[in-house]
């Protein structure tokens, strides 16, 4: 794990009250929770929002398998946590409604070449924006009040947080690509 990983699992731990750590192998009860939560949370986060920093595109591996209903299967990549748009072809223009669905990993379409725009598991810390780097703070900070202070209320205060970091770091990334429209994330705090 990196040093950005454990500046912003500090930060979480920071805003319950509890002990900092300097690695996920401190054999603390803070350090085991954060190793534990840190990747998953940080996967839930960019597959929340759509991020510049994290889109990708690519174009699929056709699969040679019959599809019930389809006509072809192709394979998304191993780093995709989210499609955010799938296209006819490699020039990423086609504004058309694709019919599509995805299952068991794979695009089943009708297509004969599949292209798609998505979110892909992006690691480096360094490469996320502030905002989204403050927003995912909050998330974690909220899946560690409770076994870290029992304390339900200050899970949901952390969950409403998080909601308004998430929604102001997906105004200010959504400034990178003045065409993309913002549709903000419905979060429904009793969910978690």
């Amino acid at each position: 794990m990196s040093q950005g990983e454990i500046d912003i699992c500090n930060q979480s731990l920071g805003w319950l009250g509890a002990n900092l750590i300097t690695s996920f192998d401190d054999m603390s009860k803070e350090s085991n929770l954060c190793q534990a939560n840190y990747s998953y949370l940080r996967d839930a986060v960019l597959e929340d929002s759509i991020w510049s920093f994290a889109t990708k595109r690519a174009e699929l591996p056709l699969l040679d398998e019959d599809v019930l209903g389809y006509g072809s299967s192709f394979q998304l990549p191993e780093d995709c946590i989210r499609v955010d748009k799938v296209y006819r072809d490699s020039k990423f223009l086609d504004n058309t409604t694709v019919d599509y669905i995805i299952e068991d990993r794979k695009v089943l379409s009708n297509l004969d070449a599949c292209f798609i725009k998505y979110c892909y598991r992006l690691v480096d810390t360094v490469r996320f924006s502030p905002n989204f780097t403050n927003a995912l703070a909050y998330r974690i900070a909220a899946e560690l009040a409770i076994p870290l202070t029992k304390s339900r209320t200050l899970q949901q205060q952390m969950l409403q947080i998080y909601q308004m970091r998430l929604e102001e770091a997906t105004a200010t990334d959504s400034m990178q690509s003045p065409n993309r429209q913002v549709n903000y994330p419905s979060m429904n705090a009793s969910r978690y």
